[in-house]
């Protein structure tokens, strides 16, 4: 388990290297020292830490200052900063069946309900009814993650099959999650980008955007089922929103990056 102060410098890193994958530590360091304080001894263990965790690569470049070094984020530390996205999800296959997973877990058992709901909300599995929920990920993915999960197999039952009038799929993915919601979400997320100018450059300004622009992304993909192309052309909807809002944050943050080296509350 990553501490916040790890998957904030992932996302620093993340959000403001994008193209080119390497970032100054420079403005890493004084960004942390910023929002969190501490030591450089205690920054450079933090980065230390993040390498031998194969999250980042450090580049030293001639200098034993931690600050002068260059950062870049591992195929591991992007995902661990970004691990949804609706652009890879609508690209994936989809093999035509479902897994559907249901459960008998006691009701005085708070615990264990709480970790078992908490973990199909992470899978991103839909309620369709009851304690039964469905997922279009594969049995073995479905496996992988459940065995990390501290809670009675018996009380749980996951099969993998098609509904008996298979072609219909699209009326169990809207009984199953709410996709309306999710669509709504990302207008709004679309509507917060349409009103973006970009102000005068600054580590302050950056953060003030960011702050504003993250619940509302957090909140459209906590939603979003990630559903493959086939599976959305079969609730025979128009467009899905979760892929232009994807795009143009990316070209969003792609702008404010482009704004870094005139950054002067950041100056050395």
């Amino acid at each position: 388990m990553l501490s916040s102060k790890s998957l904030e410098i992932l996302a620093i890193i993340g959000d403001l290297a994008l193209e080119t994958g390497a970032f100054a530590a420079r403005k890493v360091s004084k960004i942390c020292f910023a929002q969190h304080g501490g030591t450089r001894r205690a920054y450079t263990e933090l980065l230390r830490r993040l390498e031998a965790n194969e999250l980042i690569i450090v580049e030293q470049i001639d200098s034993a200052d931690p600050e002068d070094w260059v950062l870049r984020l591992t195929a591991t530390g992007t995902q661990k900063h970004s691990p949804a996205s609706p652009l890879r999800a609508w690209e994936s296959p989809w093999d035509g069946l479902w897994r559907m997973l249901t459960f008998d877990l006691p009701a005085h058992d708070h615990s264990a309900r709480s970790r078992l709901r908490s973990w199909l909300e992470e899978l991103r599995f839909g309620k369709l009814q009851g304690s039964v929920w469905i997922n279009h990920r594969s049995l073995s993915e479905i496996k992988r993650s459940f065995a990390t999960l501290k809670v009675p197999p018996n009380a749980i039952v996951c099969m993998e099959g098609t509904f008996w009038d298979k072609g219909n799929e699209g009326q169990y993915v809207e009984k199953a999650w709410r996709l309306s919601a999710a669509q709504d979400a990302y207008s709004k997320y679309l509507k917060f980008l349409d009103q973006l100018q970009m102000p005068a450059p600054s580590f302050q300004t950056y953060q003030k955007w960011r702050s504003q622009e993250r619940p509302l992304w957090n909140h459209a993909l906590s939603l979003d089922p990630l559903l493959p192309r086939d599976l959305w052309n079969r609730c025979r909807r128009g467009a899905n929103l979760a892929l232009e809002a994807e795009s143009r944050r990316a070209a969003a943050k792609r702008a404010w990056s482009e704004t870094i080296p005139h950054w002067t509350d950041l100056s050395p």
